[in-house]
């Protein structure tokens, strides 16, 4: 398992798309591309899930636990 995990890290953060994985209201990660783009946008995290949840909401018909926003770059 510890290689899997390593693989997914390695390769989590040399994405070349901004990744950001929320849980409700909370970052749990976002890879460094993402990290990035947010500093050079000057926009906090929270910003997406208060922009994103409530069309995300209407059109799955149920309040979402987990987000994943991917932005291609």
């Amino acid at each position: 398992m510890a290689t899997a995990q390593h693989w997914i890290e390695h390769y989590f953060d040399e994405a070349s798309d901004a990744i950001y994985l929320f849980q409700e209201d909370t970052l749990l990660v976002s890879n460094k591309l993402a990290q990035d783009l947010q500093d050079e946008l000057h926009f906090a995290s929270n910003y997406l899930v208060q922009v994103l949840t409530p069309p995300l909401n209407r059109s799955l018909r149920q309040p979402m636990t987990v987000l994943v926003v991917r932005f291609a770059v």
